[in-house]
């Protein structure tokens, strides 16, 4: 009967440390990927951001000329 329990006793402490180990493992790797992940979405971003900004100042130039042309 004692026998029993403490060999219960282990092998729940052996699945909680599994687990924990399993979740340091899924931590410390998966940050690296995350983070390389988060770097090409902002250099995406900055891109495209910079596209959109050139195509909006053609545009406001655009404008200004006409309204110049037509005397405003």
């Amino acid at each position: 009967m004692i026998v029993m329990f403490w060999s219960r006793v282990l092998i729940v402490r052996l699945v909680i440390l599994n687990t924990a180990l399993r979740f340091a493992n899924f931590i410390l790797f998966s940050i690296p990927s995350l983070f390389s992940h988060l770097l090409a979405v902002f250099i995406v971003w900055i891109v495209f951001s910079f596209l959109y900004a050139q195509w909006a100042w053609k545009v406001v130039y655009g404008i200004k000329l006409e309204l110049w042309f037509l005397g405003g």
